[in-house]
């Protein structure tokens, strides 16, 4: 697999990451209130996936 994909997929992963633990928790709760629960579905699901993802290519790094 192309490394640079990689690598962005692995900066965008721990962006999100980053981003949802420096939020604090009301604000999430508010967020959850507002954002419909497929959209958040399909971000947890992009962040799993390129989690696997990472995880799978670690051995060629």
């Amino acid at each position: 697999m192309n490394k640079t994909l990689v690598d962005l997929l692995f900066i965008l992963f721990w962006s999100a990451i980053l981003l949802l633990v420096s939020a604090n928790s009301m604000y999430l709760w508010e967020l959850r209130n507002v954002l419909p629960l497929e959209l958040l579905t399909a971000g947890f699901g992009f962040l799993a996936s390129s989690l696997l993802l990472f995880i799978i290519t670690l051995p060629e790094r």
